[in-house]
């Protein structure tokens, strides 16, 4: 999705997303997505310096999250892996990578292993002055009651798009159309 307005240029790519089922004990999804964007010009440096300030904690918060509800079962790891500072003290570009694992045997008595989607994600986010760019790798829990073949999946949905189901239709377009309102109030 593209956008150019008077004051900033909005690009919004997601790769080709990868489904990988090949092993039904350890499915895979990988993508990858950028957001092109002045940032300084849509949020300002200060925005942006406190985003880089602001980002490992909002790792730890995410850890301490996964392990209030998971317990022992988790091991979440993040790190900043790269923050460059221009001569002026300014951010100019901070990366971030992560590591969650979920041990399925693991989990707290109450929590069944069917309730948990998916059972390791490890990714990167990063962003710099021309926008924002995140990668990951997820596996699925192969377990997850989500799956199950009485509730509609990817598949299904798409089949209900190319019908021109109504309901789908209208979901995808309120999607398409919060982006643009986004992209829009973004490139003022």
């Amino acid at each position: 999705m593209w956008k150019l307005g008077p004051s900033n240029e909005f690009d919004l790519r997601l790769e080709p997303v990868v489904y990988d089922a090949t092993n039904a004990n350890h499915p895979m999804v990988q993508f990858s997505a950028k957001m092109g964007l002045d940032m300084v010009v849509a949020f300002g440096q200060d925005v942006l310096n406190d985003y880089a300030e602001e980002l490992d904690i909002l790792a730890a918060d995410l850890a301490k999250d996964l392990a209030s509800e998971l317990g022992n079962a988790v091991d979440a790891q993040a790190e900043i892996t790269e923050k460059l500072i221009d001569k002026n003290g300014d951010v100019t570009s901070v990366k971030m990578e992560m590591s969650i694992k979920i041990d399925l045997s693991q989990l707290p008595p109450d929590k069944d292993p069917s309730d948990v989607p998916i059972t390791a994600v490890t990714g990167e986010l990063k962003a710099d002055r021309a926008g924002l760019y995140i990668s990951a790798d997820i596996s699925i829990n192969p377990a997850y009651k989500g799956f199950h073949d009485s509730l509609g999946g990817l598949k299904e949905t798409l089949e209900k798009l190319v019908n021109r189901d109504p309901q789908t239709v209208d979901q995808f377009k309120e999607g398409f159309e919060f982006v643009l309102d986004i992209a829009n109030d973004l490139t003022k």
